[in-house]
């Protein structure tokens, strides 16, 4: 099943659906997290986040976005070390208003950027939603591993943006 996933992951990444002038967005909630208050990664949690990082590696992601918490800035970290990025940091203090900035940060980039963002799992369904997704998923505390494919073009944009989850 992984292997599957990874091929359509790798399709889609390489332009084989959607929209030919689209924006990608690659969503992910940050890798396992330890215990604590701003905790690190657990050592599960940092291999999720390079196999994550390597499933991406050709993709040319052209921004990574993370929230100002550690386990956010170090699932990134092997991405943005892979594509030589520097993260972009957006501070998630009020939830609901940090996902409507996003969204509207992501809705103005260009048509043909890939961007990888790193959010947590009351953010994911509040990006999703502001992006213009009719019935984003609920995450719960044990959800890890998700990578939602989003993909909008200003030229549609009247239509939703299509989502594509997978498991990495």
């Amino acid at each position: 099943m992984r292997r599957w996933s990874l091929c359509l992951f790798a399709l889609l990444l390489a332009g084989g659906a959607g929209p030919v002038n689209a924006t990608t967005l690659l969503l992910v909630r940050h890798a396992q997290k330890a215990q604590g208050e701003d905790p690190v990664l657990t050592e599960a949690g940092a291999a999720w986040a390079e196999r994550l990082a390597a499933a991406i590696a050709s993709a040319g992601v052209s921004a990574i976005y993370v929230t100002d918490t550690r386990r956010s800035a170090l699932t990134a970290a092997p991405a943005a070390r892979s594509g030589g990025l520097t993260p972009l940091v957006r501070s998630r203090t009020d939830a609901p208003a940090h996902a409507a900035a996003l969204a509207t940060e992501l809705r103005a980039r260009s048509d043909t950027d890939v961007v990888l963002a790193v959010e947590h799992s009351d953010t994911v369904p509040l990006v999703l939603k502001s992006l213009g997704v009719a019935n984003p998923p609920t995450l719960g505390d044990q959800d890890y591993g998700d990578v939602f494919v989003v993909t909008w073009s200003a030229a549609a944009a009247a239509r939703p943006p299509s989502v594509l989850r997978l498991r990495l």
